[in-house]
């Protein structure tokens, strides 16, 4: 036990500063699901992830040694005037930059406007300069994570139609199928616990979104008709849910020290990012019906 805990310390400080940045991701996902449309919500949360598990993946390969694209000077240097990072050991896109900019042109798109794109535009060129002058990333770092950015929201506009409609097309269980198969290879590559915890917490959304269909039929606009729904319900429901969330993610924190094994650190680690993924999906929406915080329309024909 005293051997493996160093090991299960490293991992669990590794752990914290991943589940921080899934946790900046799900907060704008889960209030689009939660408050807004439950459908727009799972397809941001799952286009988000996907960002988040590309992002991962290309620093993964770059970190290989002996490799071709390894161009990049071995050494990190920064600039302590401005606090900005000037060098880096190798291309790392800026995950932030990256979901940032996805997250806004999805949703300037569904709000079908030219200046919400301008504001989008901007937004993320901001959010790049000031993660550049605090000396979390490079320049070159930022602008590769707007160059990923770029091409999976390309992705999303081109072919999101049809894969949605062909899974759709099997009905809940081909989604399940779909949403299984996916997590599968997000765990398979890169190795790594980033990839479990996307792979987990992906699979938990769909799984839990394909279970509120067949049994809660939570939707999110029900009561909005109410004179009190955004002045109470919907700050409610935001609040109730980002609080367990929050719970239910760092509490990995007081479990993984005691776990002795790799293999158990592994499996907690997907289980506690399933469970997350179904408490924003089902478990929430199903709180918030019986709490009277949203209401079941009838059954679907």
């Amino acid at each position: 036990m005293d051997i493996a805990y160093p090991a299960a310390a490293g991992i669990l400080a590794a752990n914290i500063a991943a589940s921080t940045a899934l946790l900046l991701c799900l907060i704008p996902c889960s209030l689009v699901y939660w408050c807004v449309d439950e459908k727009k919500g799972l397809r941001l949360n799952i286009i988000i992830l996907i960002s988040f598990w590309v992002n991962i993946s290309i620093k993964f390969l770059f970190e290989q040694p002996g490799q071709l694209w390894q161009f990049w000077p071995f050494y990190r240097e920064s600039d302590h005037v401005i606090g900005a990072a000037v060098e880096n050991a190798v291309l790392s896109p800026s995950v932030a930059a990256q979901n940032t900019l996805v997250m806004l042109v999805i949703t300037a798109s569904w709000l079908r406007k030219g200046r919400f794109y301008v504001f989008s535009a901007l937004l993320s060129v901001l959010i790049g300069i000031a993660l550049f002058f605090i000396g979390r990333y490079s320049c070159a770092d930022i602008a590769a994570g707007w160059i990923c950015g770029g091409i999976i929201f390309c992705g999303y506009f081109l072919f999101s139609d049809k894969i949605e409609s062909f899974a759709a097309a099997g009905g809940l269980r081909s989604g399940v199928i779909c949403g299984a198969a996916v997590s599968f290879l997000m765990i398979l590559f890169p190795e790594g616990k980033e990839s479990i915890m996307t792979g987990g917490l992906l699979f938990g959304i769909i799984l839990g979104y394909c279970l509120n269909r067949r049994y809660i039929n939570f939707r999110s606009a029900c009561l909005m008709q109410e004179k009190n729904a955004c002045g109470f319900i919907m700050p409610a429901r935001f609040v109730l849910g980002m609080a367990v969330l929050v719970l239910i993610l760092f509490r990995v924190e007081k479990i993984i020290p005691q776990i002795s094994s790799s293999q158990n650190i592994k499996l907690y680690i997907f289980l506690c990012y399933l469970l997350t993924g179904l408490w924003v999906s089902v478990a929430a929406p199903w709180v918030f019906i019986k709490l009277r915080l949203a209401g079941a329309p009838p059954e679907e024909q």
